[in-house]
């Protein structure tokens, strides 16, 4: 009887393993695929595992804008140009806007959030209420918590500069949840690292194969069973207790204003098990696990590129000296006088962008482009570092330059990255960017106004070289290494300026 079982899961297997290559060999002759490298037998391409878009820009420097590779016999196309990304998460965002359904994240994971949602019903109401509370405009009512976060961090700066990061991450929940912020830091550090694993093309051979799911977690090779049961604890962990938190909160009267708070007061409910609160629910666990990381993230990077540029940091200096007098701290008031300053974070976004190879978009048909056709079932990823690195937008894109989006002669400036990859395309594109471009502007503009950030020196008063910092750390956010960096005060009249700034 046992045998008999064994060989049907044997044929199974070996019906599952030949499937893909059945449909790929269909699919190959309704048209003429892109270019691509060469796939190793049965196997197909080798897909990178680390910094997997210094392969894609390989790839689409050997091959073009639109490059074709499998992996067990699945489509994947890579696009490396703002002009293929745009033509088709963009022009043909109805049948580019899905995502591939990933076994290990969506089912062993239970993986509640927006970003992986498929194009349907449930991810247009996650998406409304995105919008309702995170719009251009709605994101101004967060402005005084970005304030108010933004004092803290200054004063907390002052005190302990190096430990600049971890006090920079309360927007999704509120600053006054501070009693289990480690916690909620830890969770959300490893959330993102499993978050990673789970959405990266060929990890797992069950994504391919997902008869697999079925093996027992005791049956040998099935390592990735126990690794998605531990993934889906800390993941619900992530979920559960900050809302939890919130909703405790809000029972007392005394929370600021926040994604949950405001959603939760215009419902009038907080029942979790009522769909829209469940939403609400599943929609703010997203922004904490991932909105929370791509802000550090980007912080992380302009302290970096202040330590390595001083130059901009001077020249950004004398523009908010010119508008603040010395005697107050920037407000996003300033904002419109302040170009120098947008263009820094415009340029830091760019110049290392937080998710350079962006998240996998799916295909839900057949479709031909430039000549070549695009299967229905492709995974498609736009290459976010080739498109913000190209250097006839964007010249000596390698240099760190805010003064290349200040206006030209003509009144010209090279495209915003905001809209070139940084946070996505499409339907997809990220519903909480005009929060987190907020967020890392009045954070860098309140830092250089109250403080010089310079590397740290050696034994001999040396500066000491901290450009390996600009190889990231692994993880889905790219962060740069951590590097030794001097942040003193300005003058000393930053402690009387803090203490008179209330919100």
């Amino acid at each position: 009887m046992y045998m008999l079982i064994w060989k049907q899961d044997i044929l199974l297997i070996l019906f599952a393993l030949l499937l893909p290559f059945l449909y790929l060999r269909r699919r190959t002759a309704k048209g003429k695929l892109p270019p691509g490298p060469k796939p190793l037998p049965f196997i197909g391409n080798k897909l990178p595992r680390k910094k997997d878009w210094e392969t894609y820009t390989e790839w689409g420097n050997k091959y073009g804008d639109i490059v074709y590779a499998h992996s067990y016999g699945k489509p994947i196309i890579i696009l490396n140009s703002y002009k293929a990304a745009y033509d088709l998460m963009e022009s043909r965002s109805s049948i580019y806007s899905d995502r591939p359904h990933l076994i290990v994240l969506m089912e062993l994971m239970g993986f509640p959030g927006t970003v992986f949602q498929p194009y349907s019903n449930l991810w247009r109401k996650h998406r409304s209420l995105y919008h309702k509370q995170m719009n251009q405009v709605a994101v101004k009512n967060y402005q005084p918590t970005q304030m108010a976060t933004a004092l803290d961090f200054l004063k907390m700066l002052l005190e302990n500069p190096k430990d600049y990061v971890r006090h920079i991450r309360s927007i999704a929940y509120g600053r006054d949840l501070t009693h289990r912020f480690d916690q909620y830091l830890d969770l959300s550090d490893q959330v993102s690292k499993d978050f990673f694993r789970a959405v990266r093309p060929g990890e797992f051979l069950v994504e391919s194969f997902p008869i697999l799911k079925h093996v027992p977690p005791w049956f040998p090779g099935s390592n990735f069973q126990r690794w998605a049961k531990k993934a889906h604890d800390r993941m619900q962990a992530t979920w559960n207790i900050p809302f939890r938190d919130v909703k405790e909160q809000m029972a007392k009267g005394n929370v600021p204003p926040s994604f949950v708070a405001n959603s939760l007061v215009e419902l009038g409910r907080s029942d979790e098990s009522d769909f829209e609160v469940g939403a609400v629910k599943s929609v703010a666990g997203g922004i904490f696990a991932a909105g929370t990381d791509t802000t550090t993230a980007a912080l992380s990077w302009f302290f970096l590129t202040m330590a390595l540029f001083p130059d901009c940091q001077v020249k950004a200096q004398e523009e908010l000296d010119r508008v603040t007098g010395r005697n107050r701290i920037p407000q996003f008031s300033d904002r419109p006088f302040l170009p120098y300053i947008d263009g820094l974070v415009k340029e830091v976004f760019r110049w290392f962008p937080v998710a350079p190879s962006g998240l996998s978009h799916y295909t839900t048909e057949d479709n031909i482009y430039e000549g070549y056709l695009i299967p229905a079932h492709s995974i498609v990823l736009a290459n976010a570092w080739k498109i913000l690195h190209d250097p006839e937008v964007y010249p000596d894109p390698m240099s760190f330059k805010p003064e290349r989006f200040l206006p030209d002669k003509d009144g010209n400036v090279p495209r915003d990255p905001a809209v070139s990859g940084v946070f996505g395309f499409g339907r997809r594109i990220c519903a909480g960017r005009h929060l987190a471009e907020g967020s890392v502007w009045i954070m860098a503009a309140s830092v250089l106004s109250l403080f010089n950030i310079r590397p740290a020196t050696d034994s001999d008063g040396k500066p000491i070289d901290v450009r390996y910092a600009m190889e990231p750390l692994p993880g889905f956010f790219c962060h740069p290494q951590r590097f030794p960096c001097v942040i003193t005060p300005r003058s000393q009249d930053v402690v009387q300026l803090l203490n008179q700034v209330q919100f």
